[in-house]
């Protein structure tokens, strides 16, 4: 599910659309809630305007931008098409269609939101156990306020197009080293109990294969 979908700005004005999704368990933060966000921040040396996403992703970095110039659109696409050769689909078909204990422990029902870029390689934004309504309001938003809205805020809020001042702080600066957010504090116990979670319905789904091949 998506949850606690917001939609505000920065200090400049420019958007930050943010929410948490529930993650199933071939996800980064498997089995748990992850927090997504996406914003415009500026190249440490160019100023160039970014858009950004920040969140673990299944490819690609935590903190990952392309020119905001650039930005034609976003996609959706299911993580089976995405990220599972087509071999891999038909054995997962194979061993799943016999059983419904195997048919839960082998499917990916993930849905992955990408940002478009004109000549360049898309950046993968999410990863969502999610229905198809919930992923149909954030593509709208984000659409809507990274696409829709681009150019109307560039002339209004920029000096020069698509560029932010370096020492300006009211957009923050890009950082592809960046791991976790600034403020994120990370809890032992609720690591701990996520992982357990995970590992609990991993070993569920291995028994289900397992009896179904006779093991």
């Amino acid at each position: 599910m998506i949850h606690e979908l917001q939609i505000g700005k920065d200090a400049a004005g420019f958007p930050v659309v943010s929410w948490c999704e529930d993650r199933n368990i071939a996800s980064p933060e498997a089995m748990r809630r992850a927090r997504v966000e996406c914003r415009i921040m500026k190249d440490a040396t160019s100023g160039i305007l970014l858009f950004v996403a920040r969140g673990t992703v299944r490819h690609g970095s935590f903190e990952e931008g392309k020119p905001w110039e650039h930005l034609r659109g976003f996609s959706n696409h299911s993580a089976d098409g995405l990220y599972y050769t087509k071999e891999e689909l038909d054995v997962r078909q194979h061993l799943g269609g016999k059983s419904i204990g195997g048919k839960v422990a082998l499917s990916d029902s993930a849905q992955v939101l990408l940002a478009e870029f004109v000549d360049d390689t898309p950046l993968h934004v999410n990863c969502a156990t999610a229905s198809p309504v919930e992923i149909g309001h954030l593509h709208v938003a984000l659409t809507r306020e990274f696409v829709g809205n681009q150019h109307i805020l560039v002339g209004t809020i920029c000096r020069d197009a698509f560029q932010w001042p370096v020492d300006d702080d009211r957009v923050l600066t890009y950082d592809p080293a960046r791991t976790a957010p600034d403020n994120r504090r990370h809890s032992g116990l609720s690591e701990a109990l996520g992982w357990i979670a995970a590992l609990a319905l991993v070993g569920g789904g291995a028994f289900f294969l397992f009896r179904w091949l006779g093991l």
